[in-house]
């Protein structure tokens, strides 16, 4: 979606995904769902996984995995006299980066 990232922070995990893939890091997908892809698994489940992942790509896995908590606080404070059905959500916590080359 536009607008939903600054440009210099997607401008900056792009670096880092480039560089990730020129030093190997980053493999052809294998998927016949994902044809053209090229992607790594960015793992922080662990705080020696998130101590190895690049700067900007390991807060983009930060902001991702905080979303259900924002979402659910959110809920909770809709107004309103109908309470808001929300499920329980949670994120795993490996995010896939991929660059597609056209």
């Amino acid at each position: 979606i536009d607008g939903v990232l600054d440009a210099n922070l997607a401008s900056r995990a792009c670096s880092e995904l480039a560089a990730m893939e020129a030093s190997g890091d980053v493999q052809a997908s294998k998927d016949p769902c994902n044809v053209g892809a090229r992607a790594v698994w960015l793992h922080f489940e662990t705080p020696a996984e998130r101590s190895r992942l690049p700067p900007v790509l390991g807060d983009l896995c930060d902001r991702l995995a905080g979303l259900p908590h924002a979402l659910l606080a959110r809920a909770t404070e809709a107004d309103g006299s109908e309470a808001l059905d929300s499920p329980s959500l949670r994120v795993h916590p490996h995010v896939m980066a991929a660059t597609y080359r056209k």
